[in-house]
């Protein structure tokens, strides 16, 4: 496909291309996600809200959780 080509077909498409030699499936990376954000949260939660105090400990876990949801939300467009 040349840049003739895909300036008539519109958009190109980075994904016909690419060759993965392992990719990795859909259960894998939702696995990924939740053991790294259970994990973390799991052993370093109680020291940051004990450093950081109820208000930012509170603000902290929600920004993260809107920010975690919105990473399985393009994840789970994506497929």
């Amino acid at each position: 496909m040349n840049a003739e080509n895909a300036e008539v077909k519109g958009e190109y498409n980075p994904y016909e291309h690419r060759k993965v030699e392992k990719p990795t499936s859909n259960i894998r990376s939702t696995a990924n996600l939740i053991k790294a954000s259970l994990g973390s949260g799991l052993l370093a939660g109680p020291l940051a809200f004990s450093n950081a105090g109820w208000g930012v400990g509170l603000f902290g876990t929600l920004l993260v959780g809107v920010i975690c949801g919105h990473c399985i939300h393009i994840l789970v467009s994506i497929f």
